[in-house]
């Protein structure tokens, strides 16, 4: 899989990477190891490597030995630096390490409308099909062409800014666009290509899909470079939902969503 998800601040975006992260298996089917790269330090829950050295460490462990997730958090003045790091440590001579996912969250960091980081466009052009990538962004305006075209299911928050509806118009259609201005809050619209044909499914239960990633808010705390850390990350209301969990459409969408999961079911 190949994600794309948009949204403001508190809408809930690196909380759906990360549940989105955790629906995905290896042939065997267990959880597969989840690598996030966390720039904005919203992954407060995890065991994080403090540089390249201790994520080393981790990605070498013998599986029953290491954390299922592991958190990357770069430093402000050299993300793209730490990205190629970890990048090369997890490709090794030719994509040694297999099925994992690679979490970038706030992915504007790594690219913007006339430029991509090379390791991320490597990923999204190259990467096998063990390996997931799940990318979160704020705005589809500050993010390159190919990051909005080589991806295999795009997720939508709410948003009433009249460019982004445009670009959501253009590539999806004025219909998903119209349901895009209308979702609730900790709402999204899931959008995705079967057989051919363009499907889409709205998810207003959030239930289905929160997990916490952050401390409670209040909570003090510090980040794993020992910087202070932000109360919370984004978060969901209990229950937050609505009578209708789910409305699908698209030319007889199917009630999967989510592509592989059970979240709209």
């Amino acid at each position: 899989m190949r994600d794309l998800i948009y949204g403001v601040r508190q809408q809930g975006k690196s909380t759906l990477a990360l549940n989105l992260a955790m629906r995905a298996r290896t042939p065997e089917g267990e959880i597969k190891p989840i690598i996030i790269f966390d720039p904005n330090a919203q992954y407060c829950c995890f065991p994080c490597a403090p540089d390249l050295f201790e994520f080393a460490e981790w990605l070498y462990k013998p599986a029953p030995a290491r954390s299922r997730i592991i958190v990357y958090r770069p430093s402000p003045r050299t993300i793209h630096d730490e990205f190629t790091g970890v990048t090369q440590l997890l490709r090794g001579k030719l994509w040694d390490y297999k099925n994992y996912v690679l979490i970038c969250d706030e992915a504007s960091s790594l690219q913007r409308p006339s430029y991509m980081h090379p390791q991320l466009e490597t990923y999204l052009r190259q990467a096998p099909p063990d390996i997931d990538v799940i990318q979160t962004c704020h705005r589809q305006v500050d993010v390159h062409t190919l990051g909005r075209t080589l991806v295999t299911d795009t997720f939508f928050f709410y948003t009433f800014q009249e460019r982004e509806l445009d670009l959501a118009a253009a590539q999806y259609g004025d219909e998903v666009a119209g349901l895009i201005q209308a979702l609730g809050l900790h709402q999204f619209i899931h959008v995705w290509s079967e057989y051919g044909r363009q499907r889409y499914a709205i998810v207003r239960d959030s239930a289905r899909w929160y997990t916490a990633i952050g401390p409670a808010r209040g909570t003090a705390n510090t980040d794993c470079r020992g910087n202070p850390r932000p109360a919370a990350g984004e978060s969901s209301p209990a229950g937050g939902s609505n009578h209708n969990p789910t409305d699908s459409g698209g030319g007889g969408a199917s009630s999967s969503g989510i592509g592989r999961s059970a979240l709209v079911t």
